[in-house]
């Protein structure tokens, strides 16, 4: 799993930088946001250590994500019980 987030850590970086465009930068996001999308993988990232083995940036950049995943989700769920 560790694999998986060095390497959004390595696009992460290099769209900060400009070295690579916001296409690329756009699939690079989709494929980490479907992958964190997944229970397994949060509870790896707070409670295995995922967070640990990642630079500030993009502890703060993942935790951004999962935060509006889950509110996503929150939003979700109200609106299929108000329908």
């Amino acid at each position: 799993m560790r694999k998986s987030f060095w390497f959004f850590s390595a696009q992460y970086y290099q769209y900060t930088v400009g070295a690579i465009d916001t296409d690329e930068w756009g699939e690079s996001l989709k494929l980490a946001r479907a992958y964190i999308a997944d229970s397994g993988v949060q509870q790896w990232w707070y409670e295995r250590g995922g967070r640990e083995y990642s630079s500030a940036t993009l502890v703060q950049f993942i935790d951004q994500e999962i935060e509006v995943i889950k509110q996503t989700r929150q939003s979700n769920e109200v609106d299929e019980i108000e329908q």
